[in-house]
């Protein structure tokens, strides 16, 4: 007999044919006691993925995007088709543990504030190093990520607790909660897509947890796009501005600058001033829509920022970083917007 409530399982494919069928399988090798509705949204894949699905997974349910429309359109047509409460969505480049749906369903049902449950997500090939346990979002808007390619400590609690973003885009969400605050934002194509839909339900007040209990393991893919910068900047800047409160706007924008003018700087040295401008310019031509988004965000918020927000150290990839004076540079850096953050943070109380 079933234990657990129906749950859909959705992911988002996008040539795939090397990892999908992993993925689906891992899925079938779950020891989840409940039903299980299984959907795959394809975004238009140039290679035989599709087929691979097909042909060994018949009763997965297919869907082709009419074109390739980025993981957030994706995300939106699993919400919109998926048939239980309790819905699942991820990439496609994962291995779920057995346990791991079981867990996160359970936290949902044990705390009716909860609206999205996150797992670990611990590396593919090397099981024993965390790709992410939970997400904070430091206030210049960048993922705080704790043992982020660290080894998995012995002794890590493994018990649930808040986590404003959750762990990237892999989630167990409610699906009447994510509708109501409208799904998925599509205007984020590359960078803070997923982040920035977990930070909008903490910012309506219900809970982000995550479950470190349940794990799951990613594929990282080597390397990233140059061109995608400018989606990152954008997506940055469009989640400050929908989600911070007009006060943070104001108290915060002296740091703000501040970061804006070394993150410019940055990429020059790195010879990509060109992505800074394309983001900023891409930002200023949908500013109409984001404050039209703005306003829908305002009239869900709950929390404050203070309890939102917070400094610390900005995660950024080591390669990107470097070592030496660009390292320094980047630790004298958060020391300042520590500081800062101690004398703003209790006046952000909206």
């Amino acid at each position: 007999m079933s234990t657990h409530p129906p749950i859909t399982i959705g992911f988002i494919n996008f040539n795939g044919a090397e990892v999908i069928e992993n993925t689906l399988r891992a899925v079938y090798n779950s020891d989840y006691n409940g039903l299980l509705e299984i959907m795959v949204v394809d975004d238009c894949s140039s290679d035989h993925s599709p087929q691979i699905i097909r042909e060994k997974f018949p009763d997965v349910r297919l869907f082709i995007q009419p074109r390739n429309m980025g993981p957030n359109a994706a995300r939106n047509r699993i919400l919109s088709q998926a048939t239980h409460p309790y819905v699942f969505v991820s990439d496609n480049d994962i291995e779920l543990a057995p346990d791991c749906l079981a867990l996160l369903v359970e936290r949902l049902e044990a705390n009716q504030d909860t609206a999205v449950a996150t797992p670990m997500v611990l590396d593919f090939n090397q099981r024993d190093q965390v790709y992410s346990n939970g997400a904070g979002l430091h206030y210049v808007c960048f993922g705080i990520i704790s043992l982020r390619h660290e080894k998995l400590p012995e002794g890590l609690s493994m018990e649930p607790f808040t986590s404003v973003c959750g762990s990237g885009g892999i989630m167990m969400v409610k699906r009447d909660v994510a509708l109501g605050l409208g799904g998925f934002d599509e205007d984020f194509i590359f960078g803070y897509d997923d982040g920035e839909f977990t930070y909008r339900v903490s910012v309506s007040g219900a809970l982000v947890e995550q479950v470190p209990a349940a794990k799951i393991y990613h594929l990282e893919k080597p390397g990233r796009n140059p061109k995608r910068l400018r989606y990152q900047i954008k997506g940055r800047w469009t989640l400050i501005l929908k989600a911070y409160s007009l006060r943070s706007l104001v108290l915060l924008s002296p740091a703000l600058l501040l970061f804006e003018m070394a993150q410019a700087l940055f990429l020059l040295f790195k010879g990509q001033a060109g992505e800074w401008l394309a983001g900023l310019g891409m930002v200023a031509r949908d500013m109409g829509a984001i404050l039209q988004k703005r306003r829908a965000v305002m009239r869900t918020k709950k929390a404050p920022d203070n309890r939102l927000l917070a400094a610390g150290e900005i995660f950024m990839f080591p390669s990107r970083v470097g070592g030496g004076a660009v390292r320094l540079a980047k630790g004298a850096m958060e020391l300042g917007l520590d500081i800062y953050w101690k004398m703003v943070s209790p006046l952000l109380t909206r």
